[in-house]
């Protein structure tokens, strides 16, 4: 997974009976790792079978050409990036050395 300086990681988050709704901003630099760009932490772990998208607020550093989905993936505890061109399938987003990303979401615990 490899290591990085994070400038920012703070969040919040209500829960309501069993949805969760969050907020969240991340920024690093100098990321060493491999694989797939993904967030830890999120408060709950969440319901299994089925996944969750978020919105994004806002992203810079990100190799995103035309559509960024963040997803909580199920019975999890993080969320997973995925990008999208032109109406194409989805791909995950590798880890990248430097990114800013504030999101916005819920799922179902």
């Amino acid at each position: 997974w490899g290591v990085g300086t994070y400038v920012i990681q703070q969040g919040k988050y209500t829960r309501v009976g069993n949805r969760v709704f969050f907020d969240l901003s991340v920024v690093f630099s100098g990321h060493t790792g491999t694989g797939e760009l993904r967030v830890f932490g999120l408060p709950f772990v969440a319901a299994s079978g089925q996944s969750y998208g978020c919105a994004v607020a806002y992203c810079a550093g990100l190799p995103v050409d035309t559509s960024l989905l963040a997803q909580v993936y199920p019975a999890s505890s993080f969320l997973r990036f995925y990008k999208s061109v032109n109406n194409a399938s989805a791909t995950v987003i590798p880890i990248v050395a430097a990114a800013t990303i504030t999101i916005s979401g819920s799922y179902q615990v």
